[in-house]
């Protein structure tokens, strides 16, 4: 199989779901890195990438499973508005470089 995206590369490691999140949070790193290198600043070398990714993930997944064990579900119950009444859900964003701004509903 030809890889000529990332998301290619994605569809693949999905194929194997054990080793998404470890795919996930490397991918991250490699993209922080490029950055880091592109901007000249100092990044983290090659031969110590996996050994960072392992142990961040390894760190957010005791977070995860600490915060599940505290958090207790609440019953939820959802209903409607009266009528004449609307609900509406949105989402938005800033960016201050770039002075733009989005918005959806």
């Amino acid at each position: 199989m030809r890889l000529g995206f990332f998301t290619d590369l994605v569809s693949v490691v999905r194929q194997h779901e054990e080793n998404l999140e470890l795919f996930m949070v490397l991918a991250w790193y490699i993209w922080c890195r490029r950055n880091k290198c592109h901007f000249n600043e100092q990044s983290l070398p090659p031969e110590k990438l996996l050994d960072v990714v392992e142990s961040t993930l390894k760190e957010f997944q005791d977070k995860l499973v600490n915060r599940l064990e505290k958090v207790k579900p609440q019953p939820q119950h959802w209903s409607p508005p009266e009528p004449g009444i609307y609900k509406v859900n949105y989402d938005d964003a800033y960016f201050a470089e770039e002075e733009e701004a989005g918005m959806a509903l």
